[in-house]
C-alpha cells in the first residue's frame, strides 16, 4: 500500500501542440499542505483539473488511496473524497450561505433522488452545512445571500462548500487571488486550521503565504516539475531562483 493519499505517474496532458503537463510524477502525503508554484503557463491549473477529473490525461495515471482514478468523472472523484475550489469563485449568488453549503454536502452525501425533495427535510445535511460555515468563520452569515458577501467572505464560502462534502483531499486553485492584506491573513489562518485534518494541494502566487503554509513545495515550469522539496530547500535552489523566484532569498 502506498504511504501517499494521492499520486500521479508520468501524467501528461496535451492541447493540440501544447504540452500543458509533461510526465509529472508527484505524491501527496496525508495531512500535509503541498503547494505548487510556477510562472503563468507552467501547467498548475491543468494539473489541478486532472486531479479533480475535470479533464482526462493524454497519458499517465492518477491514484487515490491506491485506486486508479485516471478516467473517473468529477462526480466520482467528489464521492471518493477529493474536493476543489476554482480560480473564479464558484458560488450561487442568489442563494444563502447555508443553501450553498447544502449543495456542497449533497455533492457527496446524497443519493440521486434526494434532489427531488426540499433540502430542509434533511437534518443531517443541514447540520453538515452549518458546521462547514462555522469552520470557515461564516456562522453568523448563514442566512445572508452569497452575492451580498465581500470578496474575502465569498472565498471563505466556496471553501465552506468544499468542506461540506467532507473531503480528505482539498484542491485549492489560487484561494488568495484578489484579496487585500486583512482577507489574506484570515485565509492563511483558515487553511492552517483545515490542514489539521486534511491534505491540501495548493496553487498560489502569493509567495509569502506559500512559504508560511507549505510543508512541501513543487515548482513547475513549462508543464514539468523543476523541483520538489521543503520550502527552505526550494528557496535556496539556484535553478529555481533563476527560473521563477528571482532574487527571493
Amino acid at each position: 500500500m502506498s504511504t501517499h493519499l494521492l499520486r500521479t505517474e508520468n501524467l501528461s496532458r496535451d492541447f493540440g501542440g501544447v504540452h500543458a503537463v509533461q510526465n509529472v510524477s508527484m505524491a501527496f502525503g496525508k495531512g500535509r499542505i503541498h503547494a505548487i508554484i510556477g510562472p503563468n503557463g507552467a501547467g498548475k491549473t491543468t494539473l489541478i483539473n486532472l486531479l479533480s477529473g475535470e479533464i482526462i490525461p493524454s497519458q499517465g495515471r492518477i491514484f487515490f488511496s491506491d485506486i486508479d482514478v485516471t478516467e473517473s468523472t468529477p462526480h466520482q472523484i467528489a464521492h471518493l473524497g477529493i474536493g476543489r475550489s476554482y480560480q473564479q469563485i464558484h458560488i450561487i449568488g442568489d442563494m444563502t450561505c447555508t443553501e450553498n453549503c447544502r449543495l456542497g454536502a449533497l455533492a457527496r452525501h446524497s443519493g440521486g433522488m434526494r434532489f427531488v425533495r426540499s433540502a430542509s427535510a434533511y437534518g443531517d445535511i443541514n447540520t453538515v452545512a452549518r458546521q462547514a460555515l462555522e469552520q470557515v468563520g461564516l456562522g453568523d452569515r448563514a442566512h445572508v445571500l452569497a452575492t451580498n458577501l465581500s470578496h474575502g467572505e465569498q472565498r471563505q464560502l466556496e471553501i465552506g462548500m468544499v468542506l461540506a462534502s467532507d473531503p480528505s483531499v482539498v484542491l485549492l486553485d489560487e484561494p488568495l487571488a484578489g484579496m487585500g492584506a486583512g482577507d489574506s491573513r484570515r485565509m492563511v489562518d483558515l487553511l492552517k486550521k483545515i490542514a489539521r485534518s486534511r491534505t491540501i494541494i495548493l496553487v498560489e502566487h502569493d509567495m509569502d503565504a506559500v512559504f508560511e503554509l507549505a510543508d512541501v513545495l513543487t515548482v513547475m515550469v513549462d508543464g514539468q516539475v523543476l523541483k520538489t522539496g521543503s520550502p527552505d530547500d526550494v528557496r535556496a535552489d539556484l535553478t529555481v531562483q533563476q527560473a521563477y523566484l528571482g532574487e527571493m532569498k
